[in-house]
C-alpha cells in the first residue's frame, strides 16, 4: 500500500525505517557491473538452472537454446572487441565457460 499521501512511495517493513523525503538510500561500495560481467553471470545461472533438470526432455531443451544464444552473443561480443576480451578474462568467465553441468554426450 503507498503510504500516507506522499507520492506512492512503498515502505516494506523488512527494509527498516522508511528513508526521509529526497534522502537517497546508502550506495553499494562495489562499482557497478559491466553489460558484458551481467552477461556471463546470466550464463553461469543458465548452465546453473540446466544442471537441475532431471528427466524433463522439453525444460532441458529449452536451457539448452538458451545457453547456446548467450554463448553465440558472448562469441560475437569478444570476437569484436579485445578489450573485451580482457574484462572477461579478468573476471574469471574462462570458468563459467568451462563449466558443462550435463553429460558430454549431450554438449
Amino acid at each position: 500500500m503507498p503510504s500516507g499521501g506522499d507520492g506512492g512511495n512503498f515502505f516494506v517493513p523488512a527494509d527498516g525505517v522508511p528513508p526521509a523525503s529526497g534522502e537517497k538510500p546508502d550506495e553499494e561500495d562495489e562499482p557497478p557491473s559491466s553489460l558484458l560481467q551481467q552477461l556471463t553471470e546470466h550464463l553461469s545461472l543458465s548452465l546453473l538452472a540446466r544442471s537441475k533438470v532431471e528427466d524433463d526432455v522439453i525444460e532441458a531443451r529449452l536451457w539448452n537454446k538458451v545457453i547456446v544464444s548467450y554463448l553465440v552473443l558472448l562469441c560475437t561480443w569478444l570476437w569484436e572487441d579485445p578489450k573485451g576480451v580482457r574484462i572477461f578474462l579478468e573476471g574469471g568467465g574462462v570458468g563459467v565457460v568451462s563449466f558443462c553441468p550435463f553429460s558430454p554426450a549431450r554438449c
